[in-house]
């Protein structure tokens, strides 16, 4: 009676695992072709410029007086060597905060331009995804985790119904 009831429930279990349905996207791809992801991109790079040029002005500064170290270190007074030090240090220290502030600055910019188009995607997966009775869907963009091995001939890839679903 025991291994009838057994094989009852494998048959049973195997027949649900059958029906079950899993799809795959490559959600990079999908992004890379929504306008507001180039919109994005564009506001992204000219947030990154502006610490760019603030580096390179502070860099410039820094060059100069360094140059202006190394010519007159022979004839500057020991207050005015002291002095052109600390600036240099000064520098220096400035360069190294503005490098901290622009790693910081730009993974919350990069998150906050980019945060409303994941959702956007997010959202129109799981309406493609109910729509076609899919119980799971796996991102296999590269560079994504969420999936390590999957048969493409037996998966359904779902990206074209995304990009339906936004429009594009």
């Amino acid at each position: 009676k025991l291994t009838l009831a057994a094989a009852a429930f494998i048959i049973a279990g195997s027949a649900t695992l059958s029906a079950q349905k899993f799809a795959y996207i490559n959600s990079a791809e999908v992004i890379q072709v929504m306008p507001e992801a180039d919109s994005a991109q564009v506001k992204f790079n000219e947030f990154r410029q502006e610490y760019q040029e603030m580096f390179e002005t502070v860099q410039v500064e820094l060059n100069k007086k360094y140059n202006e170290y190394a010519e007159k270190q022979e004839t500057l007074s020991a207050t005015q060597k002291k002095s052109l030090e600390m600036d240099i240090q000064a520098l220096q220290a400035k360069l190294k905060s503005i490098e901290e502030d622009a790693s910081d600055a730009m993974n919350s910019e990069y998150n906050k331009l980019l945060s409303p188009i994941f959702s956007k995607v997010n959202e129109a997966i799981e309406r493609a995804a109910k729509a076609q009775g899919f119980i799971a869907v796996f991102d296999v963009s590269p560079g994504s985790s969420s999936l390590l091995y999957y048969d493409k001939g037996q998966m359904t890839d779902l990206s074209q119904a995304v990009k339906k679903e936004l429009g594009l």
